[in-house]
Parts: structure tokens; sequence; C-alpha cells
């Protein structure tokens, strides 16, 4: 039995009351955000314990909600993680802005009086609310947070963080493919397969742009100019919302019909700050789709295997098995000795096809060993 931690995300409708004490209780923990990091910075509040720090901050406000108390413990904590991410670049966080979406209350604490039916969800910080449940919590799950996010305005959702306890089983692997990262297409499989078709382009591109042109004409923080500013918050997210559902279904279908799946490890932030390939990189989310591949891999008991980090696919013939010297970025071809010519990505997929399966054998013989030590001792 292994512990699974998964987030179930609904759509929720909240009234005029409910949104005026989602507004208060947000600024109050922005409030919060930026004096905790004046005070880090400071090193004031290092000696102070957090729950005695939060109740003098609970003190000023007049305010002994329990749910809040809750939000303002939360958001402690994520300054103090934050500046542990932080302290090893040696920068400082930044401070937060109430006119920047999505804006989140985070609820640390373990629920027991979360009550949901078909349409409806009632938690003890904002009472019962309408929602659209697309799909129910699972069965003696415990639910260890939530997170109130409001997207664009006046579009909310719930994430709940549960736990439950699953029970995987590994399959016998029959077939394998290897994905390898194309900048121009989304990826190449060892199957001779192209991502292109996969990939979700932002057709509001255009629709953006002329709303970038309008806000740089308005003051800023203006009525007019928060107005365009919600619609192109708007058409990011439908753009979002398209690749995760593409996402989403292509890792499971390769998942469903692959047992073996070899990805590259791939610095990506690094490629995006080279060559003029940021935007690209970022619209691709290969990221993301190496994270659904892994944990659905998981749950239906295939193998998700990524390849070491400078594992030379690309230099490498899929053939012979002869590294080649460096090869620049404008070279598509890959040209061998022994009369292999075939497209770069695809020879790169191969060799990463190739090498997932010698890893995963070469698990299974350590296996293997440890289970005659124990035997023969």
């Amino acid at each position: 039995m292994m512990r699974e931690l998964k987030s179930y995300i609904y759509r929720i409708y909240l009234n005029k009351i409910q949104k005026e004490k989602f507004e208060s209780l947000y600024q109050k923990n922005l409030f919060l955000f930026n004096r905790l990091i004046d005070e880090k910075n400071k090193r004031i509040s290092s000696s102070l314990d957090e729950a005695i720090f939060v109740k003098h901050f609970v003190k000023q406000f007049k305010e002994l909600d329990h749910g809040s108390f809750i939000s303002y413990i939360s958001t402690y904590k994520i300054v103090n993680k934050l500046f542990d991410r932080y302290h090893e670049n040696k920068l400082t966080p930044l401070y937060r802005n109430s006119l920047k979406y999505p804006r989140k209350i985070h609820f640390d604490v373990f629920f027991t009086n979360v009550k949901y039916s078909k349409n409806r969800i009632s938690i003890p910080h904002l009472g019962t609310f309408k929602a659209r449940i697309h799909r129910d919590l699972p069965i003696n799950c415990m639910i260890h947070s939530s997170i109130i996010e409001e997207r664009t305005k006046d579009v909310f959702f719930i994430n709940f963080l549960v736990e439950t306890k699953v029970e995987y089983q590994k399959m016998i692997p029959q077939n394998a493919i290897g994905f390898d990262y194309s900048v121009p297409h989304l990826f190449c499989s060892s199957e001779n397969d192209w991502g292109d078709e996969f990939k979700v382009r932002n057709f509001n591109q255009t629709k953006i742009n002329k709303i970038k042109r309008k806000m740089a004409k308005c003051v800023f923080n203006s009525k007019n100019y928060l107005k365009l500013k919600t619609k192109e918050e708007k058409l990011y997210n439908e753009v979002a919302r398209k690749r995760d559902y593409m996402l989403h279904n292509l890792s499971l279908n390769c998942v469903k019909k692959f047992d073996v799946i070899g990805v590259e490890t791939l610095d990506l932030e690094e490629m995006a700050s080279k060559n003029h390939l940021g935007k690209g990189i970022y619209e691709d989310a290969f990221n993301k789709f190496c994270k659904y591949l892994s944990y659905k891999s998981l749950k239906y008991g295939k193998y998700f295997i990524k390849v070491p980090k400078y594992f030379p696919s690309t230099r490498m013939c899929s053939q012979c098995g002869v590294v080649h010297e460096k090869m620049e970025l404008d070279e598509r071809s890959f040209k061998c000795d022994c009369g292999l010519l075939i497209n770069r990505d695809l020879n790169a997929a191969i060799n990463i096809r190739e090498k997932a399966l010698s890893i995963l054998k070469d698990e299974k013989d350590r296996q293997k060993i440890r289970r005659s030590i124990r035997c023969f001792n």
C-alpha cells in the first residue's frame, strides 16, 4: 500500500457576501505576506515563534475567526518556504500585488467537516456555495489542505489536496517508446511520430496584441485598463486550459499503449535562455507532459524512465552505437559511416528508448541479486 497525494479542482460560484468575505480575507493575507517579507529581510521575526507572531497580527485586526487564523499560519509557512528557496540564489522574494491574478488563499489543515453533494460544497470558511463537481472525492480519503483561488475576475476555483492509500502492481513490459524534445514540434517519438499535431498554438495572440496596444494608451490601473487586463487574462487562460486538456489526453493514450516510456532529462530553463527559444519552449510545456506521464504510468503499472542528463542521445548512432562529435542545431539530419542517414530527432528518440530499456533491465538484475542474497542469508 502506497500513500498517494492528489489534487481535486472544482469550479465554484460564490454569492455577493462570500465574495466580500474572500476579498477582505485575501487583503489581510496579502498585508501579512508583505509584512513578513519586510521582517524577514530585517531578521526581526526569526526569533519569534510563528504562532506567537500571527497572534499579534490577529490582535491588530481584532479577529479571532478560526478559518482566518489558519490562513494566516499557512501564509507564514509559504513565506518561510519562499525564503528557503530564494536563499540558495541569494535573492529575496518579491512583494505581492493585489491587482494581479490568480489570487489565492491557502488553508493548511486536516479537514473532517467538508460536505459536498451533487452541485454544492460546504466548508467552514465560506459556508455553502454552488460547485461544478465533475468527479467525486475518493472514499475514506483525508483532505490535507484546500486553496480557494480567483483565477480571473469573479471566476473562483477550490483545490483539495487529498491523501489516499493505493496499491500499484507493475506489469510485464512488452513494448517501449522514447520521446525526444523537439523545438519546432512538441516531441519526436521512436515510432516516427511527431507531436506537431498535438501542439496547442496561441490562436488568441492577435487578439492579445490588440488588447496590449489599447492598454498602452490607457492610464495605469484605471477602469478601462483593468477591464482590458481581465480580457487579456481570460484569453491566456483559455489557451492554458486547451493545452492541459491536450496533454492529459496525449499522456493517457501513451500510457495505455506502451509499457515502458523513456524521456530525456533536460534543463529547459537553460535552453529557454539561449538561441531566442524562450517563448516556444514555455508554450510547449514539455515538463508538464513528462509530469503527467510519470504519475499516470505509476497508476497503470507501467514504467516511466528518465534517461541521464548527459547521455549522448543526439550524437550516438542508433544502428552501430558510435558516438560522433558535437552537432550544431542547424544540422537536422544524422549521418554515420555505417551508412545510416536519419532525422536527428528520430535518431535521438530511438537511442532514448534503448537506454530506457537497458536501465530497466539493470534495475531488474539488481533486484534479482538482492533477492538471492536474502535467500542465501
